[in-house]
C-alpha cells in the first residue's frame, strides 16, 4: 500500500500583528509566493521586525570536527599512536566520570542532609507553636506522674525479685531433703536383701540332717577352692601375654591411623582446592557468559549509534531563510528574491542531507514489545531521550539552545497523544489543537484561547495505523520523522522549530516525545516549550539524564570489550587450575583408599585382652564362689552339733528382722514420694515468680521510657525558641552546602562533556586507522598468495588452493602428478576444499586488483563480484 506522510508544525512562533496581516493582504502580488505548512494551514513568512518574540541573535555555528585520516599507507605505529591517544582520552573520561560521580554523590548527600534539616525545622516549629503556660504546666504534671509510675514499678520489681530468690532457696533445701530420702530407701533395700539371705540360711540349717553329706560337702569345697585358685593363676598369665600382643596390634593401628589422617588431610586439602577451583571456574564461566551477554548488548548498542548530520550549506541556508535581511513591508521584492534564493539552496542540498542520515536499528530493541497508544512512562522517557539526542546533535551545528527531557514534558506528550486517540484524529487533519491546548492549560504552558492553533507540537504522520510494535519500530519512526520534518524539500517551518532557530531567548527547551496510532494514521509527536514560557509550578521540570548517550554507549562498548577479553583470560586460567586440582585430588583419594584397606585389616584382628580379662574375671568369680562354698560348708559342719530349738530361734529371729527391714523400706519409700511432691510444688512457684519478675521488668522499662519522653517533651517546650533558631541555622548551612555541591556537579559535568567529545573524535580516528591498516595487511597477504600462485604457474606446475580449518585460503601448493598404480596421499595438516577454485574464465586477476578489492571491502564500498559455479 502506498503510504504518504503528513507534516504539521508548531505555530508557537507564528504570532502576527494586525498591521503585518493587513500589509500582506494589500500586497496582492505576493500571494503567489505564500507557502503552505500542511493541507489546512497557511504559513505567512514574517519580516524579522514583525515577530513578537525576541529576534534571534545569530552566532556562527560550530563547525563539525572532521577526522583526518592519512591518504597514504597507514603504519602500525600510527595505529598504536591513535590507540594510545584513545586510551589516554578514555582514562581522562574515566577520571572525569569518577569526579562527576563523586560530585553527584556529594550533591545527593547534601540534598539528603538539607531535607533532614528541613524536617528538623518543621518539627521545631511545630513544638514552638504549642508553647503556652498551660501546656508547660500540663507537661510538668505528666513528668511528675511518670516519675511516680517509675518508682512504683521499680518497687514491684524489687518485691518480685525477692519472692523469686526465696522460692529458689526453699527449692534447693527441699532438693537436699529428697536426696537424703533417696539414700534411706537405697539403704533399706540393701538391708532387706541381706535379711532375706539370713532367713534362707537359717531355714536350711534347721532342715539339714545328713551328717555325711555335710562332711563330704566340706571336702569337695576344699578341692574346688584349690582348683579355682590354680585357674586364677593361669588366667593371670594368659592376660599378661594377651596385653603384650594387643599392644603390638595397637601400635600398628596407631601408625596406620596417622598415615590415614595425613592422607585424609591431603584429600581434604586437595578437595578444598578442587572445590575452590571448581567454584572459581564456575564463577569465571558465569562471568564470561555474563561478559559475553553484556558485550553482545553493548556491541548492538555500539553498532546502532544513531547520528544526525546536516551539511554546512543546509545550516547556512536555513539560518538565512529564518533571518531574512530584508523587510517584507519595506522591500518586498528583495525579501521575496532572498527567500527564493535560499529556498533554492535548501532544495538543492535536500537529497544530500537525506542520504547522510539513515536509521541504525538495535537488535536489543526488537525484543521489547510496545503498544503504540499505551507506552509505559519508562518507554516514553527512553523515546524522548532518543529524540533529544538527535535534536541536540542538530542544534550543536546551529548553535541553538539544547533540548532536555523532563518528567513533566513526558507526561504532557502522553496526555496529548491520549487526546488524539480519544478524538479519533484522522490522517490529513493536521494538529488536534484542542487536545494540545487542553494539556497546555493544565500545566501552565502557552495555549490558544480559541483552539484554532497550538504552540507546543511538531507532528509527523503516515497514512498507516500498523507501523509500531516494538521499541525498534518506535525509534525508527521517530528518527525518520526528524528526517521528514527537516528534509521534506517543500517547507522549513518544522526545520526552524526542531533546529532551535525559533527558540530565541531560551536557555533550553523542555522536550517530551510520544507516538500514537489510529486507524489509517501513525504519528510521532514532538512537544517542546522554552524554559522561559512555563508559568507556575504545575509542570514538573525535573530533568531526566540520558543514560544511553553516544558517549555512554561508546564507553560501555569499550568497557564490555575489555571485560570480555579479561573474562576469557581469567576463565581459561581458572579452567586449567580446576583440571590440575582434580588430578591431585584423584591421586590423594587413591592413596587414602590403600591405607584404609590396610587399616581395616588391622582393625579386623580380634583383641586378645578382653577374652583373657573375661577368663580371669570368671576364674576369680569361681574362686570367690568356691571360698564362699567352703565357708558355708565349714559353718554347716559346725551347726550340726547345735540344738534344734536354737536353730528354730535363729530362724524366727531372722524372719522378724526381715519383717522389720521391709516395714522400714515401705516407710522410706512413702516419705520419698511426699518429699518429691513438695519439690514439684516449689518448682511451680518458682515459674510463677519468674513470670512476675519479667512482667515487673517490662513495666519498669515502659515507665522509664514514658518518663524520658515526658522529660524530653518538657525540655523541648522550655527550649522551643532556641531549638528552632538552631535548626534554622543548621538548615541554612545545609542549603549553602547543597548549592556548592550543585555548582561543583555542574562544573564536573561540563568537563566530562568536553572530554567525552574529545574521546569520541579519538575513537573515530582509531577505528578508521585500524580499518585501513587491517585492509593493508590483508592486501599484502593476498598479494603474497598471488605471487606464490604465479611462481608455481611460472615453473610449469599447476597450483592448487590450500585452506585452513575456517575455510580461509592460506597457500598454494603444487598439484601432485599422478603415478601409475600409486594412490595419492595428501598431508593431513592441510585441507583442500573442493569446488573453491575459480574455473579458467580467461580473466587475469592482478595483484593490484586484489589490493584494491580488499581496501574497497573494508571501506564498505560496493564491488561487483563475478560468481562462478
Amino acid at each position: 500500500m502506498s503510504k504518504a506522510t503528513e507534516n504539521s508544525h508548531s505555530t508557537a512562533k507564528k504570532l502576527y500583528t494586525g498591521t503585518v496581516i493587513s500589509a500582506i493582504a494589500a500586497t496582492a502580488s505576493l500571494v503567489g509566493t505564500i507557502g503552505t505548512a500542511h493541507a489546512d494551514t497557511v504559513e505567512i513568512p514574517l519580516p524579522t521586525t514583525a515577530q513578537t518574540e525576541p529576534a534571534l541573535v545569530e552566532k556562527e555555528a560550530p563547525k563539525k570536527t572532521e577526522v583526518k585520516v592519512p591518504t597514504k599507507e597507514v603504519t602500525k605505529g600510527q595505529v598504536d599512536e591513535a590507540k594510545d591517544k584513545l586510551d589516554k582520552s578514555s582514562q581522562a573520561v574515566a577520571d572525569a566520570q569518577a569526579k562527576k560521580d563523586q560530585a553527584q554523590t556529594e550533591k545527593d548527600k547534601a540534598q539528603t542532609e538539607k531535607d533532614n534539616a528541613q524536617s528538623e525545622v518543621d518539627k521545631a516549629q511545630a513544638v514552638k507553636d504549642k508553647v503556652t503556660p498551660e501546656n508547660i504546666e500540663k507537661q510538668k504534671q505528666e513528668v511528675a506522674n511518670a516519675e511516680t509510675g517509675k518508682t512504683n514499678a521499680e518497687k514491684q520489681e524489687e518485691n518480685a525479685e525477692n519472692d523469686l530468690n526465696k522460692a529458689n532457696q526453699v527449692a534447693k533445701d527441699q532438693e537436699k531433703v529428697v536426696k537424703k530420702s533417696e539414700d534411706k530407701v537405697a539403704s533399706a533395700e540393701t538391708e532387706v536383701k541381706n535379711a532375706q539371705t539370713n532367713v534362707a540360711n537359717a531355714q536350711a540349717i534347721l532342715d539339714g540332717t545328713g551328717q555325711a553329706k555335710v562332711v563330704a560337702e566340706k571336702d569337695n569345697a576344699e578341692q574346688a577352692q584349690a582348683q579355682a585358685q590354680t585357674n586364677v593363676s593361669n588366667a593371670e598369665n594368659s592376660l599378661t601375654q594377651a596385653k603384650a600382643d594387643d599392644k603390638k596390634l595397637a601400635e600398628d593401628i596407631s601408625s596406620a591411623q596417622k598415615e590415614l589422617t595425613q592422607a585424609k588431610n591431603t584429600v581434604a586439602s586437595t578437595q578444598t582446592a578442587l572445590t575452590n577451583a571448581t567454584n572459581k571456574a564456575n564463577q569465571t564461566q558465569t562471568a564470561l557468559d555474563k561478559a559475553q551477554t553484556n558485550f553482545s548488548k553493548a556491541e548492538s548498542n555500539y553498532k546502532s549509534i544513531n547520528t544526525f548530520q546536516v551539511t554546512d550549506e543546509y545550516v547556512s541556508a536555513l539560518k538565512s531563510y529564518v533571518n531574512n535581511p530584508y523587510s517584507i513591508l519595506d522591500e518586498p521584492a528583495k525579501w521575496e528574491e532572498h527567500r527564493e534564493k535560499v529556498e533554492s539552496i535548501l532544495k538543492s542540498v535536500n537529497q544530500e542531507n537525506l542520504n547522510l542520515n539513515k536509521f541504525k536499528g538495535n537488535a536489543n530493541d526488537k525484543a521489547i514489545s510496545v503498544d503504540a497508544n499505551n507506552l509505559t512512562t519508562e518507554q516514553m522517557t527512553e523515546l524522548s531521550l532518543f529524540a533529544s539526542d538527535l535534536l541536540n546533535q542538530i542544534r550543536e551545528r546551529f548553535g541553538t539552545p539544547k533540548t532536555v527531557v523532563t518528567k513533566g514534558m513526558v507526561k504532557v506528550a502522553d496526555e496529548v497523544t491520549d487526546g488524539y486517540v480519544a478524538d479519533g484524529w484522522e490522517y490529513g487533519k493536521g494538529h488536534d489543537s484542542k487536545a494540545v491546548n487542553n494539556v497546555a492549560r493544565k500545566y501552565g504552558l502557552p495555549a490558544y484561547e480559541d483552539d484554532t492553533q497550538q504552540y507546543l507540537e511538531n507532528l509527523n504522520s503516515i497514512n498507516s495505523g500498523d507501523e509500531i510494535h516494538t521499541m525498534y519500530d518506535a525509534k525508527k519512526w521517530v528518527y525518520e520523522s526528524v528526517s521528514d520534518l527537516l528534509f521534506n524539500g517543500w517547507e522549513w517551518a518544522h526545520a526552524q522549530n526542531l533546529t532551535g532557530l525559533s527558540s530565541a531567548g531560551a536557555n533550553k527547551e523542555y522536550l517530551g516525545v510520544d507516538v500514537s496510532s489510529r486507524l489509517g494514521r501513525t504519528s510521532a509527536h514532538f512537544l517542546t516549550v522554552s524554559d522561559k514560557q512555563v508559568s507556575g509550578n504545575k509542570l514538573d521540570k525535573t530533568e531526566v539524564p540520558n543514560t544511553k548517550s553516544v558517549e555512554s554507549i561508546v564507553k560501555a562498548y569499550n568497557t564490555a570489550k575489555t571485560a570480555l577479553l579479561n573474562a576469557q583470560t581469567v576463565n581459561s586460567q581458572a579452567q586449567r587450575e580446576k583440571t590440575s586440582a582434580s588430578t591431585e585430588n584423584i591421586k590423594a583419594k587413591g592413596r587414602q583408599a590403600t591405607i584404609e584397606k590396610r587399616l581395616n585389616a588391622l582393625k579386623a584382628t580380634p583383641l586378645k585382652t578382653p577374652t583373657a580379662e573375661s577368663n580371669l574375671a570368671n576364674a576369680k568369680n569361681t574362686l570367690a564362689s568356691a571360698n564362699e562354698r567352703l565357708k558355708n560348708a565349714k559353718k554347716a559342719l559346725e551347726a550340726l552339733t547345735a540344738d534344734v530349738k536354737i536353730k528354730q530361734q535363729n530362724l524366727d529371729k531372722a524372719k522378724q528382722e526381715l519383717a522389720n527391714k521391709q516395714t522400714a523400706l515401705t516407710n522410706a519409700k512413702n516419705n520419698l514420694a511426699n518429699e518429691k511432691a513438695k519439690l514439684e510444688e516449689l518448682k511451680s512457684l518458682i515459674k510463677i515468680a519468674e513470670k512476675n519478675l519479667a512482667l515487673s521488668k517490662e513495666k519498669v522499662a515502659q515507665a522509664t521510657k514514658t518518663l524520658e519522653q515526658s522529660k524530653a517533651d518538657l525540655e523541648n517546650l522550655l527550649n522551643a525558641e532556641p531549638n528552632l533558631v538552631k535548626a534554622k541555622n543548621v538548615l541554612a548551612r545545609k542549603e549553602t552546602t547543597l548549592k556548592e555541591k550543585a555548582t561543583a556537579l555542574k562544573e564536573a559535568q561540563a568537563i566530562l562533556d568536553k572530554l567525552l567529545q574529545e574521546q569520541k573524535i579519538d575513537q573515530e580516528t582509531y577505528d578508521k586507522l585500524f580499518a585501513l591498516y587491517s585492509a593493508q595487511v590483508e592486501a599484502k597477504r593476498l598479494a603474497d598468495l598471488e605471487a606464490q600462485k604465479q611462481a608455481i604457474i611460472s615453473s610449469g606446475e599447476t597450483p592448487i588452493e590450500v585452506y585452513d580449518e575456517t575455510g580461509k585460503l592460506v597457500a598454494y601448493e603444487v598439484k601432485p602428478k599422478p603415478v601409475a598404480q600409486s594412490p595419492v596421499s595428501y598431508n593431513g595438516a592441510w585441507t583442500k576444499k573442493q569446488g573453491k577454485s575459480l574455473p579458467n574464465t580467461g580473466e587475469n586477476l592482478s595483484v593490484l586488483g586484489l589490493i584494491g578489492f580488499s581496501i574497497l571491502s573494508v571501506l564498505g564500498l560496493s564491488v561487483n563480484k563475478r560468481k562462478n559455479k
